[in-house]
């Protein structure tokens, strides 16, 4: 038996033996005729990446031929192999997009008569992790108006996607919350914009994804701006009104509500706002703008008047004298800073003969020395006058004081050291009594204090008569009949009026539908519970009196 694939000449020798002894060596001569043997095909193995392609080598053996010609047999079934040489058996596989596991093909060689055997190529896919696809988007929306966008994302390992803001709008504002964006267009703003974005698989970044967003235009009402400005108490504050016109319309200001603490003048939009005297605290007014086409809202301006650290305390005065602040002497006109809610205790000091009267303006007290409490700015004045005295005087005939004739009793105001000059051309005077005991005529004294004089005279003579006082009707059971005495007093009760002449009369009268009252005013004889008083110059004379 030759040796396989062996073709050519062979031989063998042999003898023979009979028993005894061999015979001579025969050769025997083997022609060997050759035979055409198949090529073997090889199996291999190939590894590679997802998505990525990769060269191998076919490999196969022949002993009866050097040339050999490559063929795939059979296909792989997750991608595709190409012999790029079939002479050589070089080839490219390149593995289905994102697919990863096994794959195999196989192939056959041919020596020019004979196929070979059928070998397999067996392929690894190693997993690789691709990046996952973010989608652009195109989207319309009005003038100040949001939307809320559908971000579309895909992976191919279909892994949880994680969405990440990369640029941001220009003309707006952007939010991303899972998979859904929230865009908000700058107020006004009409015109294009966009925004960028990437997923994320845990691994690896998308691309990068744009959304591009039309804004369309549309009318927008003016704006008033509000305002939040600060002053100190008792301190004029200037504003300036604002507003904003998206159309870029020309603005007119108007005033709606009025300050409740303060006021405003100049005109819209200067104004100056002028806090009441004193307040602090929060105030506010309002008002709109006008484009030619509508009102905007309204719009608030809110003014804190802050309260002063310190007040200005200014003292004024009249008359003669100094003031002590807090223990310290000074001389008005005079002011000084005082820090809010301090206690000031101020006393007034009149130099010799004048006298403290009270305080007025912001003080209005009459006690010396008074305290109080620095809430606000205050003016004070001191009111200081010279002394003056109460004069007096009483009696029962005129008199001259300082060459006037007065009629008693007699009160006036002077000032201190004031001369007084008392006379009377009586010839019943007899004396001047009370805080002054003189019998001078005339008396004269400068007034130190407050004085009562008594002009003392000397009495006239009394004299009296009785008027009968009868109601005349014709029923007797009603009439009636009463006395009433008259005559002159030792002292007069009642200050005339006038100079009388000599004789002038007297009229009572009394009317019957009224008798039964005014009987009971009628002073009965030695009774003193009623009294009609009547004055009459002692020198007179009653006659015919009208009953």
């Amino acid at each position: 038996t030759p040796n396989a694939n062996i073709n050519g000449d062979d031989s063998f020798s042999y003898i023979a033996n009979d028993g005894s002894s061999d015979s001579n060596a025969a050769t025997v001569i083997i022609s060997i005729t050759p035979v055409n043997d198949p090529p073997i095909a090889q199996s291999d193995e190939l590894s590679t990446i997802e998505n990525q392609s990769q060269t191998g080598i076919l490999h196969a053996t022949d002993i009866d031929s050097m040339t050999l010609t490559y063929r795939i047999d059979s296909h792989p079934n997750k991608g595709t192999v190409n012999i790029i040489n079939d002479l050589t058996g070089e080839y490219t596989y390149i593995p289905d997009t994102n697919i990863f596991g096994e794959d195999s093909f196989t192939f056959k060689v041919n020596d020019g008569i004979d196929d070979s055997n059928i070998a397999t190529i067996n392929i690894l896919i190693d997993f690789v992790n691709d990046p996952p696809i973010a989608h652009n988007k195109d989207i319309i929306i009005d003038e100040d108006q949001y939307i809320y966008i559908k971000l579309i994302a895909t992976d191919p390992e279909n892994d949880t996607l994680t969405y990440h803001l990369f640029n941001h709008p220009a003309f707006g504002t952007v939010d991303i919350i899972n998979d859904t964006a929230l865009y908000t267009p700058n107020q006004h703003y009409n015109g294009p914009d966009s925004f960028t974005y990437k997923v994320n698989d845990g691994e690896l970044n998308s691309n990068t994804a744009t959304i591009m967003i039309t804004i369309n235009s549309i009318y927008d009402r003016p704006e008033a701006n509000d305002q939040y400005i600060s002053t100190t108490e008792d301190m004029p504050l200037d504003i300036t009104l604002t507003g904003f016109s998206p159309e870029n319309k020309n603005l007119t200001f108007r005033i709606t509500d009025m300050p409740v603490h303060g006021e405003l003048s100049k005109t819209p939009p200067y104004l100056t706002y002028t806090p009441n005297l004193h307040f602090y605290g929060v105030d506010s007014f309002s008002f709109i703008v006008n484009d030619t086409i509508s009102d905007s809202l309204p719009g608030n301006i809110s003014m804190t008047v802050n309260r002063s650290e310190t007040y200005l305390l200014t003292l004024l005065g009249t008359g003669y004298g100094s003031i002590k602040v807090n223990s310290i002497s000074v001389l008005f006109p005079w002011e000084n800073h005082y820090l809010a809610d301090q206690e000031i205790c101020i006393e007034a000091l009149p130099v010799s003969d004048w006298q403290f009267m009270n305080w007025s303006g912001d003080l209005d007290s009459s006690d010396n020395p008074a305290c109080y409490i620095m809430d606000q700015n205050k003016t004070i004045s001191a009111n200081i006058d010279i002394q003056k005295f109460r004069l007096n005087i009483s009696g029962t005939e005129p008199i001259k004081i300082n060459n006037e004739t007065h009629y008693l009793p007699y009160s006036n105001v002077y000032q201190i050291h004031s001369h007084i000059l008392l006379e009377t051309q009586s010839e019943r005077f007899k004396c001047w009594e009370g805080d002054i005991q003189n019998g001078d005529n005339p008396f004269e004294f400068n007034i130190t204090k407050n004085t009562s004089i008594n002009a003392r005279f000397y009495p006239v003579p009394n004299w009296k008569t009785v008027l009968k006082v009868k109601r005349q009707v014709d029923t007797t059971d009603v009439r009636q009949t009463t006395e009433i005495a008259i005559g002159t007093a030792p002292q007069a009760y009642t200050k005339i009026s006038s100079n009388f002449p000599e004789n002038y009369s007297c009229d009572i009268v009394i009317y019957n539908s009224l008798f039964e009252m005014l009987s009971e005013d009628i002073q009965f004889e030695n009774q003193d519970e009623h009294k009609w008083i009547i004055g009459v110059d002692p020198h007179g004379t009653i006659g015919n009196p009208l009953i």
